[in-house]
């Protein structure tokens, strides 16, 4: 990062990565938002107030592309983005709107085979379901063990068989 080039990194604190089918690298920063590298210079996207498809937040945790080549923005404090190239905006799934997360920080997003969207957040997991468009959310439940064992969603992943696995902070969860 270089304050006095608008065409550096935009933070040295870096939390995310990801090189996209383009070979594109895209880079989350801690209060840097969204850098895009194409090998020669980055290009910054932050969060504009004054515009409702700019970047949610600027602490992006986590990048995903899915299969129609968006990319999914985990983020500190804004929840999920999901930025379209072709039109250069960012649309929001955040909590408190209607069929949204529960809380804005997303440390996991994850697409399975059928297309459905895992989201691994704060307070439990989301899942986007992909022929509903609807979320249906997973959280611990103390009197069922065979619930989620944590709220707090730390990593997601499908496995060669198609099972999903969930880290957490108390231990991983293999999804039924």
């Amino acid at each position: 990062h270089n304050p006095a080039h608008q065409s550096s990194l935009s933070n040295n604190v870096v939390v995310s990565l990801l090189i996209d089918h383009e070979n594109i690298v895209w880079i989350g920063a801690y209060y840097g938002g969204l850098n895009r590298y194409d090998g020669k210079k980055f290009v910054r996207y932050v969060h504009d107030p004054a515009n409702p498809r700019s970047l949610g937040d600027d602490n992006v945790w986590e990048i995903r592309e899915d299969s129609n080549h968006n990319l999914w923005l985990g983020t500190l404090k804004g929840g999920v983005d999901v930025y379209d190239r072709k039109k250069n905006e960012f649309y929001h799934y955040r909590s408190g709107d209607v069929n949204s997360i529960h809380t804005s920080y997303v440390p996991a997003i994850m697409e399975d085979r059928q297309g459905n969207m895992w989201i691994g957040t704060g307070y439990g997991l989301e899942v986007l379901e992909k022929q509903s468009g609807r979320f249906v959310h997973y959280l611990n439940n103390p009197k069922d063990p065979s619930s989620i064992s944590d709220n707090s969603i730390l990593g997601v992943i499908e496995d060669s068989r198609g099972l999903i696995w969930i880290g957490t902070q108390r231990g991983l969860n293999l999804f039924n």
